[in-house]
């Protein structure tokens, strides 16, 4: 999750707790892109500001747009976004996130 005021924080942990097959919630920060890599993967993502990834998911962002290679075969993803749809830049953060994830 990647969270500034913990809104996708608590919808993530939320939605773990009903996986009865999940590792868990972790701060984007907490991840390298890496692990990601072969697994299903389901993304909580808020936007700030105008249109910014939120501070605890910004390292992890850079390091995805960093990689080179492709994702395994079977790496599957999931992005929910949060945001307001009176801000110009809404889920941007979401949407910057899948971009980088299909390149």
């Amino acid at each position: 999750f990647a969270s500034e005021t913990g809104t996708a924080q608590r919808l993530a942990r939320d939605f773990a707790d009903a996986c009865t097959m999940s590792h868990g919630a972790d701060a984007l920060n907490d991840m390298d892109p890496d692990n990601v890599d072969g697994k299903t993967t389901i993304f909580f993502i808020a936007t700030c500001g105008q249109g910014a990834m939120p501070q605890n998911g910004s390292a992890f962002y850079k390091a995805l747009c960093a990689r080179t290679e492709p994702f395994l075969e079977g790496t599957v993803f999931s992005i929910m976004g949060l945001g307001d749809s009176s801000y110009y830049f809404f889920c941007k953060a979401a949407k910057d996130l899948e971009t980088a994830m299909l390149d």
